[in-house]
């Protein structure tokens, strides 16, 4: 076994980490409400794209009531995911503010029955503009990084074998 055949695992690694990381990185979400007409219209379907600097995550909620004759009332609402916790730490004998973005949602999609006719439909995803679809997108940016660790995976496996 020669050195590149050593090298292969460190260079994987190397790569794995470096897509992993987004420094300075801004998430951006679409944001709408149909209830104020933000979103729905012909000309921005999905609402604005907004910039989430307190939130890792995105959400879109769904809510449907069934209303008389079989009819249904839909609404839909999109944007970042409420993460900010703020609380109030006693430090050098004074109160100051102290602000964490919390991780309290899984990924995917959660439909609760309200009562026997209605339902909401709450769905967190990761990834800039992933809550335009009602289930998580994959984040486009990792499809490269994924591609890099097949090949290295089996170009490992096939010089070990």
């Amino acid at each position: 076994m020669g050195i590149g055949t050593k090298l292969w695992p460190t260079v994987g690694t190397v790569v794995f980490l470096i897509g992993s990381v987004a420094v300075g990185e801004i998430l951006k979400c679409y944001q709408c409400n149909e209830a104020d007409q933000t979103c729905g219209g012909p000309q921005k379907p999905l609402g604005h794209i907004g910039e989430c600097p307190h939130s890792t995550m995105c959400t879109k909620t769904v809510l449907t009531m069934s209303l008389l004759e079989g009819n249904q009332w839909i609404k839909t609402m999109r944007g970042c995911a409420q993460q900010l916790s703020t609380t109030h730490v006693f430090v050098n004998k004074s109160w100051e503010e102290k602000s964490v973005v919390e991780e309290p949602y899984e990924e995917g999609c959660i439909e609760e029955k309200v009562n026997f006719r209605n339902t909401v439909l709450l769905c967190h995803c990761r990834g800039d503009l992933c809550n335009a679809s009602s289930s998580p997108a994959l984040d486009g940016r990792m499809l490269p990084l994924i591609l890099i660790g097949f090949i290295w995976y089996w170009s490992y496996r096939k010089l070990h074998m």
